[in-house]
């Protein structure tokens, strides 16, 4: 039998584009930084005004869980989604890479975590991280059964 391999960390899309410097002043976001956004709407326009960008399901405690996954040994993700369009592709791209997931039913208020990554055109990465559902994860909805079966558990550091 196979071990188990469990982690316990935020469900995170990143985005990714390039934009000017005026775009970072338009936002009132300081250049190579990274600003913490609590609503949504705040999110939006900027999220809107980004031009093309490229989407990629990740965080740091779901890209340990899917390299496990594709270098063949189980992988278990425990995490939050919100209801929205970002946790429904997150939750299936997992899925499709052979990750399992243990997400509760989140508020049908709260958004999944999103991470906008701007770069301006002298390479400078600005930041801008939304993380509304993740940020109300808590023990009271780990899947105890599964952690207490597990035989090596990665908590991810931005997570807690």
């Amino acid at each position: 039998m196979s071990s188990i391999f469990t982690v316990i960390g935020n469900a995170c899309t990143d985005f990714t584009a390039s934009v000017d410097d005026d775009f970072l002043m338009r936002h009132d976001l300081p250049k190579g930084l990274c600003r913490f956004i609590t609503d949504s709407a705040l999110l939006a326009p900027i999220k809107s005004q980004m031009g093309s960008y490229q989407s990629i399901p990740g965080g740091a405690g779901a890209n340990v869980a899917h390299v496990m996954s594709a270098l063949g040994q189980p992988a278990n993700f425990i995490s939050k989604i919100g209801t929205d369009d970002e946790g429904a592709k997150f939750k299936k791209h997992m899925e499709e890479n052979g990750v399992v997931c243990s997400f509760p039913i989140a508020d049908k208020d709260k958004g999944t975590c999103q991470v906008l990554t701007l770069i301006t055109p002298d390479s400078e990465r600005t930041f801008v991280s939304f993380d509304d559902v993740a940020s109300t994860l808590s023990a009271d909805v780990y899947d105890f059964d599964l952690l207490s079966k597990t035989d090596f558990l990665y908590l991810d550091g931005y997570c807690f």
